[in-house]
């Protein structure tokens, strides 16, 4: 989604600042951390703030894109493809196939120009889901969500997995990156019950 996040430790009081505020996806990070501490305690919250900011301080982002197990044969999808910075990495890493799916039409255009002549990556303007249908996303410049309000609107198409599979006669997916906004509980629950987990090597 391209957030962006700013480690701070105030008195231990004050340790994470989102971009995203006044999102729904900042609230739900305010209300597990209530939870967080109302189960745990502040010692145990302070201690979560401190391994972010060891993985942060050690690059941990760039070790989210190691593989070592993918290659120019490899498959690999991107659902929620945002701006395609990370397909954009992992090609030029990996010189794999890429599947992009974005829905939002202002972004995907962004990673069809960034990503323009390259045969090996397949950008596509829709989302992927558990079924196929047309709702209506909420957008904002730091991403979209079809959960929550935002000030602008757009009309977007969501493919089932299974349906976009099988009309690209795709048997195995050798990673996939899933980041669709609030989807990821109820695709993953799917590929599990389905048993699709077996045709996808890494998630």
């Amino acid at each position: 989604m391209g957030t962006e996040c700013k480690i701070e430790d105030k008195l231990g009081k004050e340790s994470l600042r989102l971009k995203m505020k006044n999102t729904v996806i900042y609230d739900y990070i305010k209300t597990i951390e209530s939870y967080f501490k109302y189960i745990f305690g502040d010692a145990a919250v302070k201690a979560h703030y401190k391994a972010v900011r060891n993985f942060w301080a050690q690059q941990g982002n760039d070790m989210l894109r190691e593989c070592s197990y993918l290659n120019e044969n490899s498959i690999i999808f991107e659902l929620g493809g945002y701006k395609g910075d990370w397909i954009h990495d992992m090609y030029n890493k990996y010189a794999c196939n890429c599947y992009v799916f974005e829905p939002v039409k202002e972004f995907y255009e962004i990673i069809k120009e960034r990503l323009h002549g390259n045969k090996k990556v397949h950008a596509y303007n829709m989302g992927i889901g558990t079924s196929t249908y047309f709702t209506t996303i909420g957008v904002s410049e730091d991403g979209s969500s079809t959960y929550g309000k935002k000030s602008v609107s757009e009309k977007i198409k969501i493919k089932s997995l299974e349906e976009f599979l099988t009309e690209n006669q795709i048997e195995k997916i050798d990673l996939m990156q899933i980041n669709i906004e609030g989807g990821e509980y109820d695709l993953l629950e799917w590929i599990i019950e389905n048993g699709y987990s077996k045709k996808i090597r890494g998630l």
